[in-house]
């Protein structure tokens, strides 16, 4: 991504790959818990609060750097109208999971945090596959645009 310090990207993904892990081992968790469901294993009590202060406060760093991309990545692709669907429907995944995960322990009726708790986690599993598809669609155009331009290069001379 222009415009950003090398770091970002691999910080980005980092990032993602911590809330992605930790949401994963507390899947388990609320399945048993919320749903009600035999899994055969899930994290012990000791490990299971450590584990939702990584996934909480990675996932606030990831919230950041979403709104760092929005100053000039999102907004170029905006302009440009370039993976519009991919990147819309990752930022509308993003807005709904930080909406869904204060409503799993605000929301004072126990059905809607149930259901917050499911679309949550839904959402937290698909999230990593737009996040690919969005980055290799976004690859696949920018080689395709490079080749047309040394093709109309090469047409000119």
């Amino acid at each position: 991504m222009r415009g950003y310090p090398k770091s970002f990207k691999p910080m980005l993904y980092g990032v993602a790959v911590m809330v992605f892990t930790s949401g994963l081992l507390l899947t388990p968790t609320m399945l048993d818990m919320r749903l009600e469901w035999d899994v055969p294993w899930r994290l012990p009590f000791e490990a299971r609060t450590g584990v939702v202060m990584a996934h909480f406060a990675a996932a606030m760093w990831l919230l950041m750097i979403f709104g760092a991309a929005w100053t000039v990545h999102m907004r170029l692709g905006w302009r440009t109208k370039r993976n519009l669907v991919s990147g819309l429907t990752l930022v509308a995944a993003m807005l709904v999971m930080a909406l869904t995960s204060v409503g799993i322990y605000y929301f004072g009726d126990e059905d809607m945090s149930l259901l917050a708790s499911v679309i949550h986690t839904v959402l937290g599993l698909l999230a990593p596959v737009v996040l690919l598809y969005h980055i290799s669609f976004g690859k696949m155009r920018a080689e395709r645009e490079a080749m047309r331009a040394r093709f109309a290069v090469r047409r000119k001379l």
